[in-house]
């Protein structure tokens, strides 16, 4: 395999703790307050007064939010694969956002479940307009994609058509 070279400005991955009242009191007792990373490209920074178009990873089942920004040692991770792609200009310039919804089952399917919580409303009642708050977003729901892995990949289904 091929050593990782890139000339790629990086971007900027903010972890950030979020206090969620719909996950607060879920019928596993997993914690309400959750980690968020939020990555943003290189071009946030230069460009003070633009907003961007927000993507959300959704990992897959026994995956956390974070896990997507972590080394991978003969590839890319989710931020280090977008800073290449907007700089070979094969991509726009984008937030991305990793929320987590781990549960101590291992994960959900970003529903709404009696069983294991309220995922479905967490991400879009709470996590996109926090994002909102805090980021210079545009702020529509024109400007959002969803994408994941495996239950990701199911969650981003259903969450396409859930998304203020």
């Amino acid at each position: 395999m091929a050593r990782k070279h890139t000339t790629a400005p990086a971007g900027t991955l903010h972890v950030l703790e979020h206090d969620s009242k719909l996950l607060r009191g879920n019928p596993l007792g997993d914690p309400h307050v959750r980690k968020l990373g939020v990555w943003l490209p290189p071009q946030y920074e230069s460009s003070p007064r633009k907003r961007f178009p927000v993507l959300y990873d959704l990992v897959g089942f026994t995956g956390s939010g974070l896990s997507h920004t972590g080394w991978k040692p003969f590839g890319d991770n989710v931020p280090e694969r977008a800073a290449r792609l907007i700089y070979e200009k094969k991509m726009g310039p984008a937030i991305i956002v990793f929320p987590d919804c781990f549960t101590s089952l291992g994960g959900n399917q970003y529903i709404n479940s009696s069983a294991i919580g309220n995922y479905a409303d967490y991400l879009t009642r709470e996590i996109i307009p926090f994002v909102d708050r805090e980021f210079r977003t545009l702020a529509s729901r024109e400007h959002r994609g969803c994408f994941g892995k495996s239950s990701g990949g199911y969650g981003s289904i259903i969450q396409i058509g859930r998304a203020h």
